[in-house]
């Protein structure tokens, strides 16, 4: 019914410019895909070449704005005139019923209608060379990526036949992202990219990163072993790259050590990765919990206590993600040896800290240990 919706409206566009329509139809025998194209076709040659362009280009896109549609149409040659933006490209879609739909209430995106959007990706197939198309991919993902729409910006990487920047993209962007608690995104990213992953040293790290928060221990040291094998071999990485890759292994193994209740086993990873990590890294954060856990098992509640506020003392443990998990740490400590008061002062800071920074994971915690504490 939806494809019937389009041919109408085609039919409605080409008498509104002005097409002889008469006698035209008969000759296609009911098949709608073929009337469709005929009135495309017709639309198409009614309107402005400008127009055409624009609508063209823009249908690579499953959705856009008025300011991508400027990134991607208009021309970077300051010689070449212009009498469109995206503004009233945008306006003009909308007042001619060019099957545009706008997505949120302040009508920044917009997309067109699926079928309308597949017939103007074939006239952009049928006019315009490969190299065009793949350029306009990258057009977009270049502008995606810089307001944050990661995982489009991958696909028109990709797209663009661009898989190197596709995976530079991933990895320039999952530390933001595993620090702001959406691992959820860059399991998302690992799956657009696909089976490149596979090989690469870094896009291992994140995939066994993405099965640790989903506790699939298993696959973690599985990739682990798959990176002592790799590591050794790599010789395009800098050194200081493979030192912040063998420290998140080291975090990672602490964890594994963890959970398999071996304590100074995860104690002595996690002292590695916290000599080995940059100061910033969020797999700093996960090696110090994880170190103030394995502290308490071996009945070390003050030791732990200590570590955990000393580390809250150096500038660079004061902000991002390792100033939070070491409040959740201390909220462990203070949990175990039953420090009530000085709980409900760390879980407060904990969940102060999570709504500033909008952490979801952090302030489920942070309301965890208040809740404890009401039981007192």
């Amino acid at each position: 019914t939806e494809g019937w919706a389009v041919g109408l409206r085609l039919a409605a566009l080409a008498i509104q410019y002005e097409v002889d329509l008469s006698g035209q139809l008969d000759r296609f025998d009911g098949d709608l895909y073929e009337v469709q194209q005929y009135l495309m076709h017709e639309v198409m040659g009614a309107i402005s070449g400008e127009e055409r362009d624009w609508l063209c280009k823009s249908a690579i896109l499953d959705r856009f704005t008025a300011e991508l549609c400027d990134q991607l149409c208009r021309s970077d040659d300051p010689a070449q005139r212009h009498s469109l933006s995206g503004k009233g490209f945008v306006r003009k879609l909308h007042d001619s019923g060019l099957f545009c739909i706008a997505l949120d209430h302040r009508r920044q995106w917009h997309r067109y209608h699926h079928q309308f959007q597949t017939l103007l990706r074939e006239q952009l197939h049928a006019n315009y060379q490969p190299e065009e198309i793949r350029e306009l991919h990258r057009r977009a993902g270049a502008w995606l990526e810089a307001h944050g729409e990661i995982e489009s910006a991958l696909k028109h990487y990709l797209l663009s036949g661009e898989h190197g920047l596709a995976r530079k993209t991933l990895l320039k962007h999952r530390h933001e992202a595993f620090g702001g608690e959406q691992a959820f995104r860059v399991r998302n990213w690992l799956r657009i990219v696909g089976d490149v992953a596979s090989h690469d040293p870094e896009l291992l790290l994140v995939r066994a990163w993405i099965a640790q928060r989903i506790t699939r221990y298993g696959e973690v040291v599985d990739i682990l072993a798959k990176l002592d094998d790799i590591l050794p071999t790599t010789q395009d990485y800098p050194e200081d790259k493979l030192q912040c890759i063998r420290g998140e292994c080291e975090a990672l193994r602490c964890i594994i050590a963890y959970w398999q209740t071996d304590a100074r086993a995860s104690i002595a990873h996690a002292d590695l990765a916290l000599a080995l990590l940059p100061g910033e890294d969020a797999a700093r954060g996960f090696a110090a919990l994880v170190k103030i856990g394995a502290l308490q098992m071996l009945g070390g509640i003050k030791e732990a206590t200590t570590f955990a506020q000393a580390l809250l003392q150096q500038k660079e443990y004061r902000h991002g993600t390792v100033h939070g998990r070491l409040l959740q740490g201390l909220c462990y400590a203070y949990c175990f040896s039953g420090d009530t008061g000085s709980l409900l002062r760390t879980c407060t800071a904990l969940e102060k800290y999570g709504e500033k920074n909008q952490l979801p994971e952090t302030l489920e915690y942070a309301r965890y240990f208040r809740g404890i504490t009401s039981y007192q």
